[in-house]
């Protein structure tokens, strides 16, 4: 019975390899359920109707039912020139702002694997674990040159991001945030994939342990071992952390193991505008190797704004040498004003390493 279904359905629609897109204004004043809306921002100009009933998350039927329905009004109307760019988009494709936030996705996604995958939300895309058992939001799993833009991940039982044994990873960039918190493990996790390093990851402009509307909601939730907002383990090569906003996970803000590393210009323990205290439980930025043959040398940690957290505002820690601290706001918001640290950064007898040095100013 479903297989006749699902042959009647086809016959009222284009072939199942068609492309539609969405008419707005056979849309104008009409409520949409949740299934039609999740159905229907499938709908860019691009993916076709096969692809929209594989990605909706719906039974195929009942996917079907709904593009059928909105193809016979004439809602959904064939593509031919797909859109490219924002002339089309405003002519023909479905404005996803009018729809409001996006269903959060439920499900553990696929490894990503490939190279030069792009991942952008939108500000708009949700995706949320709260409901799975196991898994992170994202793995890049030995992949090459994937950026990740403008998603919220969170409530995941694993990491928001977890990079392992990749290559040029860009979580975030120039206006391009996501929102990664209320994880059980770190919000972004950099390591290995077996014996495989990751290397050149960059973790930009992100917002770590707060919600876009900056509300504290920290990774860490129920760790396991080390945890960070942002967690840098021995194969996790060296990776550049910057303009980020990072407060109130269960842990430290950022940890680092790995030397080379570069953390600029974020701020840790305080809010996306630096002004309110989003401490983290831990150190702000906590620093160290793991023996004397494994050091850590050479992390810049420079141009940050660090307060509010119940650890050190820096922690260089043990087998850690030739660390750069410079230019940093320790214990103050952005504007100077005094919030502190539970405790005073003292580089001192925690330090066990062969060369104690350290540019500090």
């Amino acid at each position: 019975r479903r297989v006749d279904e699902w042959t009647r359905l086809l016959e009222q629609l284009p072939p199942i390899d068609s492309v539609l897109a969405v008419e707005k204004s056979a849309l104008e004043g009409r409520e949409l359920d949740d299934r039609q809306t999740t159905v229907l921002r499938r709908f860019d100009g691009k993916r076709t109707i096969l692809e929209v009933v594989d990605e909706s998350g719906h039974d195929d039927v009942e996917a079907l039912e709904v593009i059928s329905s909105f193809y016979f009004e004439g809602a959904l109307t064939p593509s031919l020139d797909g859109l490219e760019d924002a002339e089309d988009a405003e002519s023909g494709a479905l404005a996803l702002e009018a729809w409001g936030p996006a269903p959060a996705t439920q499900f553990e996604a696929p490894d990503i694997t490939d190279d030069d995958v792009s991942i952008d939300g939108g500000g708009i895309v949700t995706l949320d674990g709260s409901s799975l058992g196991t898994g992170s939001g994202l793995r890049v799993v030995g992949a090459s040159g994937v950026s990740i833009e403008e998603l919220e991940i969170h409530s995941f039982p694993g990491a928001g991001i977890d990079i392992r044994g990749a290559t040029g990873t860009v979580i975030g960039g120039a206006n391009d945030d996501n929102a990664i918190h209320g994880n059980d493990l770190a919000g972004v996790r950099v390591g290995p994939d077996g014996i495989t390093s990751s290397s050149g990851t960059i973790i930009d402009g992100n917002r770590i342990g707060l919600t876009y509307g900056d509300a504290a909601s920290g990774n860490c939730v129920d760790p396991i071992g080390d945890c960070a907002g942002v967690l840098v383990i021995a194969g996790g090569g060296a990776t550049t952390v910057r303009n980020n906003a990072i407060g109130a996970n269960h842990g430290d803000g950022v940890r680092i193991h790995v030397g080379g590393s570069d953390v600029h210009d974020n701020l840790i323990g305080l809010s996306a505008w630096g002004t309110h205290a989003r401490g983290n439980e831990g150190d702000g930025i906590l620093v160290s190797g793991s023996s004397v043959i494994d050091q850590v040398s050479s992390v810049d940690i420079t141009g940050n704004v660090i307060a509010a957290n119940e650890g050190a505002g820096v922690n260089l820690a043990a087998y850690t040498r030739w660390a750069t601290v410079h230019n940093n706001g320790i214990g103050v918001d952005i504007a100077g004003s005094a919030l502190g640290n539970d405790v005073v950064w003292v580089p001192t007898s925690r330090w066990v390493m062969t060369e104690r040095r350290c540019v500090c100013s």
